[in-house]
């Protein structure tokens, strides 16, 4: 999906460029390199409902200078999908 979306990562923040349930491309100032893991969340806002936060684990297979930031491109290896509502408290999650 082409939707600029939040991302959430150790030692900082960025936004995706491209999102599906494979992988992620993002833009973000955080260092990253080619072949390791990461940990990311994306939320997701929905006006009327609460948000929705996807939490992966990735595999970088991509960094490239983009637009003054670094372009990360990685492959999801594990998701779970969490309302924002329930995490409060202690409700279940969908593992994707």
């Amino acid at each position: 999906m082409f939707v600029k979306v939040p991302v959430t990562l150790a030692g900082g923040t960025g936004v995706t460029r491209d999102a599906n349930s494979t992988g992620v491309y993002f833009e973000s100032d955080v260092d990253c390199t080619a072949g390791s893991e990461i940990d990311f969340s994306l939320t997701f806002e929905n006006p009327g409902s609460p948000a929705m936060t996807w939490h992966c684990k990735g595999l970088v297979v991509r960094v490239e200078q983009q637009n003054g930031r670094k372009g990360i491109a990685a492959k999801i290896l594990q998701s779970s999908l969490r309302s924002e509502a329930n995490s409060a408290h202690g409700a279940a999650h969908i593992q994707l």
